[in-house]
Protein backbone atom coordinates (compact mmCIF):
# COMPACT_ATOMS: atom_id res chain seq x y z
CA UNK A 1 0.00 0.00 0.00
CA UNK A 2 1.37 3.81 -0.76
CA UNK A 3 2.95 5.02 2.28
CA UNK A 4 3.21 1.41 4.28
CA UNK A 5 5.73 -0.86 4.85
CA UNK A 6 6.58 -4.35 4.82
CA UNK A 7 3.31 -6.64 6.05
CA UNK A 8 4.25 -9.97 7.71
CA UNK A 9 1.19 -12.70 7.24
CA UNK A 10 1.53 -16.07 7.67
CA UNK A 11 -2.06 -18.77 6.47
CA UNK A 12 -2.32 -21.99 6.53
CA UNK A 13 -3.13 -23.17 2.77
CA UNK A 14 -6.13 -21.82 1.19
CA UNK A 15 -9.58 -23.72 0.81
CA UNK A 16 -9.55 -25.41 -2.60
CA UNK A 17 -11.88 -23.71 -4.79
CA UNK A 18 -15.05 -25.78 -5.97
CA UNK A 19 -14.36 -26.57 -10.09
CA UNK A 20 -16.12 -23.91 -12.38
CA UNK A 21 -16.37 -21.37 -10.00
CA UNK A 22 -13.28 -19.77 -11.25
CA UNK A 23 -11.32 -19.97 -14.50
CA UNK A 24 -7.52 -20.50 -14.77
CA UNK A 25 -4.63 -18.47 -16.91
CA UNK A 26 -5.35 -21.64 -19.80
CA UNK A 27 -9.30 -20.66 -20.81
CA UNK A 28 -8.09 -16.83 -20.51
CA UNK A 29 -10.28 -16.05 -17.42
CA UNK A 30 -8.04 -15.02 -14.77
CA UNK A 31 -7.80 -17.07 -10.78
CA UNK A 32 -10.37 -15.72 -8.81
CA UNK A 33 -9.20 -15.03 -5.11
CA UNK A 34 -10.93 -17.18 -2.49
CA UNK A 35 -10.34 -14.73 0.72
CA UNK A 36 -8.59 -15.68 4.13
CA UNK A 37 -9.32 -17.88 6.77
CA UNK A 38 -8.71 -16.84 9.92
CA UNK A 39 -8.95 -17.80 13.56
CA UNK A 40 -9.06 -15.96 17.11
CA UNK A 41 -6.10 -15.33 18.42
CA UNK A 42 -3.70 -12.34 18.96
CA UNK A 43 -4.31 -9.00 16.73
CA UNK A 44 -3.34 -8.82 13.11
CA UNK A 45 -2.10 -6.24 11.91
CA UNK A 46 -1.98 -6.03 7.86
CA UNK A 47 -0.94 -2.43 7.02
CA UNK A 48 1.37 -0.12 9.59
CA UNK A 49 1.60 3.23 9.09
CA UNK A 50 4.93 4.62 9.04
CA UNK A 51 5.63 7.16 11.57
CA UNK A 52 3.80 10.38 11.27
CA UNK A 53 4.80 14.53 12.29
CA UNK A 54 2.50 16.02 14.48
CA UNK A 55 3.18 19.36 13.51
CA UNK A 56 5.77 21.60 11.67
CA UNK A 57 9.16 22.26 13.27
CA UNK A 58 9.40 26.03 13.46
CA UNK A 59 12.77 27.73 12.04
CA UNK A 60 14.61 29.13 14.80
CA UNK A 61 17.39 31.97 15.56
CA UNK A 62 20.93 31.42 17.62
CA UNK A 63 23.48 33.38 18.21
CA UNK A 64 26.99 32.78 17.77
CA UNK A 65 28.77 32.01 20.46
CA UNK A 66 25.29 31.24 22.56
CA UNK A 67 23.82 28.18 23.86
CA UNK A 68 22.66 25.58 22.65
CA UNK A 69 18.58 25.14 21.64
CA UNK A 70 17.07 21.81 22.86
CA UNK A 71 13.93 20.23 21.52
CA UNK A 72 12.13 17.41 22.55
CA UNK A 73 11.32 15.25 19.44
CA UNK A 74 8.40 13.67 20.55
CA UNK A 75 6.54 16.45 20.59
CA UNK A 76 7.03 16.41 16.58
CA UNK A 77 7.12 13.13 16.19
CA UNK A 78 4.46 10.18 16.82
CA UNK A 79 4.39 6.09 15.92
CA UNK A 80 1.40 4.67 14.76
CA UNK A 81 1.44 1.48 17.22
CA UNK A 82 2.78 4.51 20.08
CA UNK A 83 6.00 2.00 20.36
CA UNK A 84 9.37 4.07 20.67
CA UNK A 85 11.23 5.74 17.73
CA UNK A 86 14.58 6.55 17.18
CA UNK A 87 15.64 9.53 15.49
CA UNK A 88 18.57 10.36 13.25
CA UNK A 89 19.41 14.20 12.47
CA UNK A 90 22.04 16.16 10.37
CA UNK A 91 22.90 19.43 9.65
CA UNK A 92 23.28 21.35 6.22
CA UNK A 93 26.05 23.14 7.26
CA UNK A 94 28.31 21.94 10.68
CA UNK A 95 30.56 25.01 10.36
CA UNK A 96 27.44 27.40 11.16
CA UNK A 97 25.24 24.58 13.60
CA UNK A 98 26.32 21.26 14.83
CA UNK A 99 23.18 18.80 15.67
CA UNK A 100 23.30 16.13 17.92
CA UNK A 101 20.28 13.55 19.25
CA UNK A 102 20.15 11.79 22.54
CA UNK A 103 17.43 9.93 23.80
CA UNK A 104 14.64 11.80 21.66
CA UNK A 105 16.18 15.19 22.26
CA UNK A 106 17.55 17.55 19.69
CA UNK A 107 20.42 19.54 20.41
CA UNK A 108 21.32 22.45 18.16
CA UNK A 109 24.74 24.00 19.03
CA UNK A 110 25.41 27.34 16.51
CA UNK A 111 29.53 27.61 15.88
CA UNK A 112 32.10 29.23 18.07
CA UNK A 113 33.81 30.89 15.12
CA UNK A 114 31.52 34.07 15.03
CA UNK A 115 30.26 33.04 11.38
CA UNK A 116 26.36 33.88 10.12
CA UNK A 117 24.04 32.71 8.26
CA UNK A 118 21.14 29.59 6.97
CA UNK A 119 21.49 26.20 7.88
CA UNK A 120 19.32 23.35 7.72
CA UNK A 121 18.13 20.52 10.25
CA UNK A 122 17.04 17.13 9.08
CA UNK A 123 15.54 14.86 11.70
CA UNK A 124 14.21 11.23 10.35
CA UNK A 125 12.41 9.20 12.84
CA UNK A 126 12.37 5.37 12.65
CA UNK A 127 9.88 2.71 13.93
CA UNK A 128 10.79 -0.76 15.12
CA UNK A 129 10.24 -1.68 11.50
CA UNK A 130 12.45 0.55 10.09
CA UNK A 131 9.59 2.83 8.83
CA UNK A 132 10.10 6.51 9.04
CA UNK A 133 9.54 9.83 8.89
CA UNK A 134 11.51 13.07 7.86
CA UNK A 135 11.16 16.80 8.77
CA UNK A 136 13.33 19.71 8.26
CA UNK A 137 13.70 23.25 9.44
CA UNK A 138 15.72 26.34 9.56
CA UNK A 139 18.01 27.80 11.54
CA UNK A 140 19.59 31.32 11.23
CA UNK A 141 22.99 31.55 12.74
CA UNK A 142 23.35 35.35 13.84
CA UNK A 143 26.46 37.27 14.17
CA UNK A 144 27.90 37.23 18.15
CA UNK A 145 27.48 41.12 19.72
CA UNK A 146 30.30 43.42 19.50
CA UNK A 147 31.65 44.17 23.06
CA UNK A 148 29.91 47.51 23.68
CA UNK A 149 33.24 48.44 25.96
CA UNK A 150 35.81 47.97 23.12
CA UNK A 151 37.96 51.04 23.12
CA UNK A 152 35.92 53.07 25.34
CA UNK A 153 36.56 55.88 27.58
CA UNK A 154 34.73 56.79 30.70
CA UNK A 155 33.50 60.43 30.58
CA UNK A 156 32.20 62.44 33.59
CA UNK A 157 29.27 64.43 32.35
CA UNK A 158 27.90 67.27 34.40
CA UNK A 159 29.59 68.36 37.36
CA UNK A 160 32.64 71.50 37.66
CA UNK A 161 35.34 69.30 35.50
CA UNK A 162 34.46 66.75 33.44
CA UNK A 163 37.75 65.23 32.85
CA UNK A 164 37.54 61.19 31.75
CA UNK A 165 38.85 58.13 33.03
CA UNK A 166 42.46 58.22 30.96
CA UNK A 167 43.26 61.07 33.31
CA UNK A 168 42.87 63.94 34.66
CA UNK A 169 40.71 65.79 37.39
CA UNK A 170 37.54 64.10 39.36
CA UNK A 171 34.52 66.34 40.03
CA UNK A 172 35.09 67.53 43.41
CA UNK A 173 33.93 65.15 46.19
CA UNK A 174 34.41 61.98 44.31
CA UNK A 175 36.76 59.46 44.88
CA UNK A 176 38.27 57.72 42.92
CA UNK A 177 37.71 54.04 41.95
Amino acid sequence: PAGGGAVRLSLAAAPEVPPGLCGDVQDGRRPCFQGIQTAAGPGLLLFKRPPRLLREMPGMEAESLGGAAVIDLAEFFEADSGEALTYAVESSDPSLASVSVEGGVLTVTPNDDGLEGFVTIIVMATDADGLTAEASFAVEVLPAPRPFASGWRLLWLGGASGADASGGELPPGAEPQ
